[in-house]
């Protein structure tokens, strides 16, 4: 369990166990746990969607209300990684000045403008989604986006000689990819068959966005898996949305 517990404390501001021993070991251990951490988060976000919708909270705030609580439980991590990839990607420089600009701790134009359109992009979304289908594709899209992560870890080089996403592909393996797969088709399947149809077109937008990255920059870094998973967390919803999924799941019945 320590690479369930080890996942949580890096992704999320959820603090089961106190976590001292941060070898390079541990981080490699905690990759299957990923989509997990999926699970935990959208989980929350399902039960705070149905309990605001339960008091009465009106559609437009209770999507701002949710957008807030996810940056409180993951300290806004991937939304970092999609701002600093922003403005690396979008600068229209070299590959190192690139990585140099990704690195850098200061947010540019760039990032705030993709960061905007990010935040506006999921408000848009949850706040037109009727509410027991959202609670669901909540929950399904913060896991399915966590298991697309699995895959960039195991599938892609990494970009940069050192940094702390690459302690995680330094022990990756590609089983943890097919581990990760089953685990988003059996619960889909479970749940409701047609996510698995929006999770692997999720799955393959991810894969090409990937594909493109590693031309530009050479490979993956961390700031580029935490952008990529925010991508995917939103193509799942946008899917869902355009393909009138959260419909035929109220139609199936299908509540929380």
């Amino acid at each position: 369990m320590n690479g369930l517990w080890t996942a949580l404390q890096f992704f999320t501001r959820i603090r089961v166990v106190k976590q001292v021993n941060w070898d390079k070991a541990v981080f490699g251990r905690s990759i299957p746990f990923i989509p997990a951490v999926g699970l935990v988060v959208g989980g929350l976000l399902a039960l705070a969607n149905a309990l605001l919708a339960w008091v009465g909270v009106a559609d437009l705030l209770r999507a701002a209300v949710l957008l807030v609580l996810e940056i409180l439980l993951t300290g806004g991590l991937l939304y970092d990684g999609f701002m600093d990839t922003a403005d690396g990607l979008f600068s229209g420089r070299e590959r190192e000045r690139m990585l140099e600009i990704m690195k850098d701790s200061r947010v540019g134009a760039n990032g705030v403008l993709a960061a905007v359109c990010l935040i506006l992009l999921k408000w848009s979304l949850w706040s037109s989604i009727e509410t027991s289908a959202l609670s669901w594709l909540l929950l399904f899209s913060q896991f399915i986006g966590r298991i697309g992560m699995v895959g960039l870890i195991c599938l892609f080089p990494y970009a940069r000689p050192e940094g702390i996403g690459g302690l995680f592909s330094l022990h990756a393996k590609k089983s943890y990819v097919w581990l990760a797969l089953t685990q988003g088709a059996v619960l889909s399947l479970l749940v409701y068959p047609p996510l698995l149809g929006v999770a692997c077109l999720t799955w393959a937008v991810l894969y090409y966005l990937a594909i493109r990255t590693t031309k530009q920059l050479g490979g993956l870094t961390g700031d580029v898996y935490g952008a990529l998973t925010e991508a995917g967390n939103v193509v799942f919803m946008l899917l869902a949305y355009g393909l009138q999924l959260g419909g035929l799941m109220n139609a199936a019945r299908i509540q929380l």
